[in-house]
């Protein structure tokens, strides 16, 4: 099975998820590439590395795409026009949306002229706002190719009217949480039309770690933004050292608000007991995970979707104290797998720790609870094959209606291999 992933960047330094699922397609041996409507990262060369990514193919919306774009355009005029209308029609009147979606049209003309010939059984469009562009278009002029659409975290914020008309002609639209299909619902799509696909963990690169933990490490990771709430972390260390000097914070990740944080740590007096390590690779992530005893995630951000790095943590034996973030309980049950605070609820975050650290076996216990619920439901593997086979049935299913498509421009593309 050949299957292309359609997103607006690759590979970001804090969507790891992306290149698990990636990596985990390539192992299932699917031929899995990845094509970005944007250019590309300063360091992606090094991301790809660090993920182990090196051999995976990655296209770019870079100039050279951009022209070769403009140039399509020109040669199907009929074609270009209908997608402009079409991204006039559906960006709901908003400036925003339209300026980005006519922004992305010459390398969604380059990236389809590529597809033309490539031929791929999936396109997966990985977050269901403007990557859904390229969606409605292959749904246009590629009957025979299955499209996918996921609507799972920050793209269900965006708003972006065209992934619902796109989602409701998919052949396989899928969320990472139940908790998602309300907000799905409302925009027009019924629970029964959605496929929960968890994101998961990969397993592997747990086993390859020791569990040393140090006694009263506190880790923490995400990008460093206010919505994070890695202020909240900082606080509520604050309050746990001062219950037990001999604590220390691992803060891994790095953006905007990495100065105040550190003036924060200084301010209450905690600046050497917590290490700002700044953007890490995947590896030392997990060998952070497998020494600290405490996991802190405060997130305030309204997108936080069964965050991964939660997952990953508990995979890690560590107990985790973290936020009530949407569907956080079809993760974890608070007593259970770990602690879970309201949100914003710093100092009951603190509480927890403290009790933690105060009763070591309990602790313990959660933890040990916390992994075996992460092996047992998120493997990143077994989720990953479970995805393949949907495509797998939307494939067979697709390429017995598209022999009924004589009007299609490349004949190829209306029948199965």
């Amino acid at each position: 099975m050949k299957v292309w992933y359609i997103l607006m960047t690759f590979p970001g330094p804090s969507e790891t998820f992306v290149a698990n699922d990636v990596g985990a397609l390539a192992r299932l041996g699917v031929e899995v590439s990845v094509h970005a409507l944007r250019g590309p990262k300063r360091d992606a060369g090094r991301l790809l590395r660090e993920r182990g990514l090196v051999g995976i193919q990655v296209t770019n919306g870079t100039a050279g795409n951009l022209l070769r774009g403009l140039l399509v355009s020109l040669a199907q005029p009929l074609r270009a026009a209908r997608l402009i209308v079409w991204v006039v029609l559906q960006s709901g009147g908003r400036p925003v949306h339209l300026a980005k979606g006519l922004a992305l049209l010459p390398r969604i003309l380059q990236l389809f002229d590529r597809l033309e010939r490539a031929r791929p059984d999936v396109v997966h469009i990985y977050w269901g706002h403007y990557p859904a562009i390229f969606g409605w278009f292959v749904l246009e002029y590629a009957p025979g190719v299955v499209v996918s659409l996921s609507l799972s975290a920050y793209d269900l914020l965006r708003g972006f009217p065209g992934s619902m008309a796109v989602a409701r002609r998919a052949h396989l639209v899928s969320t990472w949480a139940a908790a998602n299909l309300p907000a799905i619902a409302a925009r027009g799509l019924p629970p029964d039309a959605v496929h929960v696909s968890r994101q998961g963990v990969d397993l592997e690169k747990v086993r390859g770690h020791r569990f040393d933990k140090l006694p009263r490490r506190v880790v923490t990771a995400g990008r460093l933004i206010r919505d994070k709430g890695m202020d909240d972390v900082v606080r509520a260390f604050g309050r746990v050292a001062a219950e037990h000097p001999d604590a220390s914070l691992v803060i891994l990740g790095d953006g905007p608000d990495r100065r105040r944080l550190e003036e924060l740590a200084a301010t209450l007096g905690v600046h050497d007991a917590v290490v700002f390590r700044g953007h890490v690779a995947h590896d030392e992530v997990f060998e952070e995970l497998a020494r600290a005893e405490l996991f802190l995630f405060l997130s305030r951000y309204a997108g936080e979707r069964l965050p991964n790095v939660v997952k990953e943590a508990m995979a890690c034996r560590c107990l985790v104290v973290t936020t009530a973030t949407p569907g956080i309980e079809e993760l974890m049950q608070d007593g259970v797998h770990g602690r879970v605070v309201p949100l914003g609820a710093w100092e009951q975050a603190a509480e927890r720790a403290i009790e933690a650290f105060a009763d070591p076996e309990t602790a313990k216990i959660m933890a040990a609870a916390a992994q075996s619920h992460v092996v047992e439901k998120f493997d990143l593997v077994r989720l990953m094959d479970g995805m393949v086979r949907k495509w797998e049935e939307r494939r067979d299913g697709l390429g017995v209606r598209v022999r009924r498509c004589p009007g299609v421009r490349n004949e190829r593309l209306c029948h199965p291999k």
